[in-house]
């Protein structure tokens, strides 16, 4: 695939940034930029490893990470000309060449280019992702109870797959043994290589897996991948996940962390002080013959 193409897709410096780490008010301006600058980094790094790849530019911008899983490869940009249809196909060919899934990222309502995604075969299901901002004061990390399971920072291999396979047992979601060797392959270069940001946790109750988190640092801080098995939700494992990555933001300098949050996960943010500023639809694409919970 060539090497990664690594033109910055970001806003430029704003109060989040960690050099102005002391700084902890969070206004809209703020908290909008940082969501969508972390939620951008992120994907991008996903993409910069051996089997990824990204195009980062001013009017194009979007990530495959090599997962064929919808939810690890992204569109976030794509500005709209003369001809926006075959925009569109350009974009989605990238994906098909490579039979990769995808969502296509859009913040707020852009009907136009919504229509289009529609016409080319992208399926909206009808639920809006909050994103979601903190100040990393004191104040904001002591809401959460105190740990019911053990969190650890795992980089290891086979830790890593495990995180991989607790994640999807989380959302209940079965993946195959091939996609699982290309996820580790992915996760250990990634957590091996510290210009790309990725941290991940795994949480243990008795030694058990039962929960995973990821946090990306790059010019904006970013919370993801919080879950947590059915069997023992409500058992404040999510918060301690949550609560891990974001003392560890503070620790590196970070004021503000921010997040992209299912519904119904919402209401855990808001009991840890997070809150929303903006509402991402999220438009899912799939090669013939790939699977829907991929």
């Amino acid at each position: 695939m060539g090497n990664p193409r690594r033109t910055p897709c970001r806003a430029q410096k704003y109060p989040w940034d960690r050099r102005n780490a002391g700084a902890v008010t969070v206004t809209s301006e703020a908290a909008l930029a940082a969501i969508t600058t972390s939620r951008v980094e992120a994907s991008l790094a996903l993409g910069r490893t051996s089997i990824g790849v990204v195009e980062a530019s001013p009017d194009v911008c979007w990530s495959i990470s090599g997962i064929p899983m919808a939810s690890f490869n992204a569109v976030f940009r794509c500005r709209l000309g003369s001809d926006p249809d075959r925009q569109v196909d350009a974009v989605l060919r990238h994906f098909a060449a490579r039979d990769m899934p995808l969502v296509w990222w859009v913040k707020g309502t852009e009907e136009d280019l919504e229509r289009r995604l529609r016409a080319h075969g992208l399926r909206y299901y009808d639920d809006e992702s909050p994103g979601m901002a903190i100040a990393l004061t004191s104040a904001s990390l002591l809401r959460g109870r105190a740990p019911s399971a053990s969190v650890q920072r795992v980089t290891e291999r086979q830790a890593l797959r495990t995180w991989f396979a607790t994640l999807h047992e989380s959302f209940e979601v079965t993946v195959s043994e091939d996609t699982f060797e290309l996820a580790t392959n992915v996760l250990v270069q990634l957590s091996a290589d510290t210009a790309s940001g990725w941290h991940f946790y795994l949480a243990r109750i008795g030694g058990r897996p039962v929960g995973t988190s990821a946090l990306h640092l790059g010019t904006a801080a970013g919370l993801y991948s919080v879950g947590t098995l059915p069997s023992v939700r409500r058992q404040g494992v999510a918060t301690a996940l949550s609560v891990q990555a974001m003392e560890d933001a503070r620790s590196a300098g970070y004021s503000i962390v921010s997040l992209t949050s299912s519904q119904r996960g919402a209401r855990l943010y808001e009991a840890l002080g997070f809150k929303e500023y903006c509402r991402y639809r999220e438009y899912v694409w799939r090669p013939g013959g790939i699977p829907r919970d991929r």
